[in-house]
This record gives C-alpha cells, structure tokens and sequence, in this order.
C-alpha cells in the first residue's frame, strides 16, 4: 500500500514539474549536489540520485547503472517513509535490476528538480544573453 502512495507521489510530482507548479530546491547545496527537495506545508520530498553507492559501498557507474531514491518527511523533518526505484519497479529490497519504469521517471523527477533548483535555464539565458551583446 505504501509503495503505491509513493508511486502516485512520484507521479504527480512529475507531471507538477512540468508544469512548474512546484518549487524544487537544493539540499545541501554543494556544488555537484545529488538530492533536491520541495516542502509543503507539513511534509517534504526528497528525490535523490544514489547511483555511486550500493549495498557493498563500492562506486559504480552513473551511467550503467542510474538508482534513486524518494523519501518523505513529516513536520518536524523526520523520515515516514521512502522508496528506491528498484522496489517502486517491484525488485525485492537491495537488489538493483535493469532501469525500469519507475527508474525511468525518478530519473526524469531528478533532472527536472536539478535544473530548477540550480536555476540551469536562466544561467544559459544570462551567458547567451551575454554573447550575443558582445563582439569577440
């Protein structure tokens, strides 16, 4: 039951961040930062990109192998509850399958939430702005 709140969670965010409904922000704000979060008023989500760890603690590749993970807080920031995507795609807990559908739009979920927070759109609008007023 609880994994399809957190499926029905992701999709709605999804479709939300699309529209620009929602306000996603750093967490953290490191430079490479890696989980990015939107709060309302009792609660927060977090999406978090988790592919340099797994369950031995080796790195492995971002690329080969995208994982993340939701997690839901409570009011006083406490965690209630979360998902990676490899149980949201149905694989039993640890084990790290083939990217799925859930993985797919986690991934997605993440890429949106990033460029938002990091303000990646209006950063290129302010350089493309600044070369086209210059003469080089």
């Amino acid at each position: 039951m609880s994994d399809e709140k957190i499926k029905a969670i992701v999709d709605s965010l999804v479709g939300k961040t699309e529209s620009g409904l929602v306000a996603w922000k750093e967490v953290g704000g490191t430079l490479k930062s890696n989980s990015f979060k939107v709060s309302f008023p009792k609660s927060t989500v977090i999406i978090e990109d988790i592919s340099t760890d797994n369950m031995f603690g080796v790195a492995i590749a971002r690329a080969a192998m995208p994982s993340y993970r939701v997690s839901v807080l409570n009011w006083k920031g406490e965690e209630v509850d979360g998902a990676k995507d490899t149980e949201l795609n149905g694989a039993p807990q640890g084990l790290n399958l083939k990217p799925n559908e859930y993985t797919d739009k986690l991934a997605k979920l993440f890429e949106m939430a990033r460029r938002q927070a990091m303000g990646v759109d209006d950063t290129l609008d302010d350089i493309l702005k600044e070369l086209n007023s210059r003469e080089f």
